[in-house]
């Protein structure tokens, strides 16, 4: 028996208090165990997990740094238990003024809370569609809502043609509002649903040079028409609309991959005379960098990181790397 699999046959006979200090360890650590005893005690422990998340959100609104990652374990634990009496816990998050959200649990935002809204909110469906039309929410957790929008179609509980209809009113309105970043998130999740009653509003907010191409653009949105309803819509129900398995959504994350130390090369002394090539002048050769033209400073950054542009890659500082 590996070691994993021996520590979460101890851990399921702890207490759910037991089992939430364990869930609650440093970062980079992934409590493969606790997860494990979390799941098996699914009704016991959801309050701890609820507690979790409360206490990290009135951290970070009093200024405060999170030593331990449990609220970030207990996120993708309530989605995965599809606990709709700990939405409102989820939405506190998802609330949070300008990027706090982000700066709280980070890609969370991005692959975690599509999932809340066929898990938690399907009966909520007013409330995160006003969250989706307020500017005042974060860019990111509006994104990631209308994502959820599509996961509604994909879990059975809404029909597409209501789906794309919410987001052809959102996008309509976000043309309007000269919204961006509402109309960018708009299209893709257009895109993933077949948009040919939404195809002229898309084309529009093209024409209007409203939409980051970098991300998508009016090509890829042709292309998918061109593949055929049937087929597209297909391919997009076989997506998960759920979180399954919360260990096996993290296991892969580079964040809980263990670091592995650099290899000593030892330094041996040249059998020759080294001879230096000449290199060219950058200033001759300057190299041109169309990526950073065309992505908006206020759009995703394109690495993935969850922040915006201008405070990752776009940053003065990550340039001059």
């Amino acid at each position: 028996m590996d070691s994993d699999a021996k520590r979460a046959e101890e851990s399921l006979g702890l207490e759910p208090d037991e089992i939430i200090t364990e869930l609650d360890v440093p970062f980079r650590m992934l409590p493969v165990p606790a997860i494990r005893a979390a799941q098996e005690c699914r009704d016991r422990i959801i309050p701890g997990l609820v507690q979790l998340i409360e206490r990290d959100v009135q951290l970070i609104r009093e200024d405060g740094k999170r030593e331990r990652n449990g609220g970030f374990f207990a996120f993708f634990l309530l989605i995965e238990f599809r606990a709709a009496e700990a939405l409102e816990t989820i939405l506190q998050v998802a609330s949070l003024p300008d990027d706090l959200p982000l700066d709280l649990y980070g890609d969370a935002i991005h692959k975690a809370l599509p999932h809340a809204v066929p898990a938690m909110a399907d009966q909520r469906l007013d409330d995160i569609l006003g969250m989706i039309r307020n500017i005042e929410v974060n860019q990111y957790v509006r994104w990631a809502f209308q994502k959820g929008l599509v996961h509604l179609f994909v879990a059975g509980l809404r029909s597409r043609e209501e789906i794309v209809g919410h987001l052809r009113t959102i996008l309509i309105e976000a043309i309007e509002n000269k919204d961006y970043g509402a109309i960018l998130a708009s299209v893709r999740s257009l895109h993933d649903l077949f948009p040919e009653e939404a195809y002229d509003d898309i084309k529009r907010a093209y024409d209007l040079r409203f939409v980051d191409t970098f991300f998508i653009c009016l090509g890829d949105v042709d292309r998918q028409l061109a593949r055929g309803r049937n087929r597209v819509l297909r391919e997009l129900r076989k997506k998960p609309a759920y979180i399954e398995d919360t260990v096996e959504m993290l296991r892969g994350w580079v964040a809980f991959r263990p670091i592995e130390p650099k290899p000593t090369v030892e330094k041996t002394q040249p059998t020759h005379s080294p001879q230096y090539l000449p290199t060219s002048d950058p200033k001759l050769t300057p190299i041109k960098r169309d990526d950073e033209t065309r992505v908006g400073r206020n759009e995703p950054c394109p690495c993935g990181s969850g922040k915006k542009f201008k405070k990752c890659c776009g940053s003065a500082a990550r340039r001059s790397d």
